[in-house]
């Protein structure tokens, strides 16, 4: 089921709410905690907070850690009502789609906060995951990061070293299947074969939300971007490891969530990097699983 939304501006005072087809129950409850999540960060309410997070939720902040229980997520947000003063939150609801009792939302987001003396305006992308039980709606996972570059040190107040244990997902066909995907995304990373990457492993109608960038939509757009970002002679790759460690079986769509280490170099340098996923797959007629939603961010 899919609903998708053509306005979505969401802030402490106001909701407005335009859609293709009329927005069901499900789609007003996302609407009510999104607003909620705008008035518990203006008014510093972590308690009101630990309400929108389902048990073994999973937060992806950019530049950060992922965390992995929910004592983490909440020392988290506590660390930005200590150091600064959310002066402006708005999430603008690009698509929601439905798959058994979770809904995947996709979206921008402007959040402005103050630290001391200086004004930071963060504008970005934003993928989340919502659980809907018989009694609760809740964020199972979300994850988001810049639409341009933005300076690491700019959330240095709030980077922790967790102590939270990395999950590993049982042992399953899925488990297997997923992985064995992520193997054949490694082998095209490393050999620089960008278009590949996206023709093979991104559905056509797909959304891929990456760092420093805006939501690209559409196979082509994302086939445009990898054969950019991953095309042959400027950067080498020496090893790449793709590792998961929580998958939802949704129904329709199964939901990974993923983290990432690769060893780079080019002319003059290279390094290290680590980073992380939300990975919702889908499986297509043939058979293979593709990506239908992607949100990837830096650690």
């Amino acid at each position: 089921m899919k609903f998708t939304g053509i306005g979505f501006l969401l802030c402490l005072f106001s909701c407005n709410f335009l859609f293709s087809q009329q927005p069901g129950n499900d789609l007003l409850l996302i609407q009510k905690h999104n607003a909620k999540m705008s008035q518990y960060l203006l008014q510093k309410n972590i308690n009101g907070l630990k309400t929108l997070f389902a048990a073994g939720a999973i937060v992806m902040p950019e530049y950060h850690p992922a965390i992995y229980s929910n004592e983490s997520i909440f020392n988290y947000y506590q660390s930005w009502f200590d150091s600064t003063t959310t002066r402006l939150y708005q999430k603008h609801t690009l698509d929601v789609q439905r798959s058994g009792n979770y809904y995947i939302e996709t979206g921008a987001f402007t959040w402005q906060f103050s630290k001391q003396n200086n004004t930071t305006t963060y504008t970005g992308k934003y993928l989340t995951v919502w659980e809907r039980t018989d009694t609760l709606f809740q964020i199972a996972g979300t994850a988001w990061g810049a639409d341009r570059p933005i300076a690491p040190n700019t959330f240095l107040f709030s980077r922790k070293d967790l102590a939270d244990p990395v999950p590993v997902p049982p042992a399953s066909q899925l488990t297997t299947a997923l992985a064995q995907r992520n193997e054949g995304i490694t082998t095209l990373v490393k050999n620089r074969q960008g278009q590949q990457h996206a023709l093979q492993y991104f559905t056509n109608d797909a959304m891929y939300l990456t760092y420093d960038s805006p939501v690209f939509s559409g196979i082509k757009d994302i086939c445009n971007y990898f054969s950019e970002h991953e095309k042959p002679g400027d950067v080498m790759v020496d090893s790449l490891k793709i590792s998961a460690s929580k998958i939802i079986d949704a129904g329709t769509l199964k939901i990974e969530f993923g983290y990432y280490t690769i060893d780079v170099r080019w002319q003059g340098g290279g390094g290290r990097f680590t980073g992380k996923s939300i990975n919702i797959w889908r499986k297509e007629e043939d058979g293979s699983y593709k990506l239908f939603r992607q949100m990837v961010n830096h650690t």
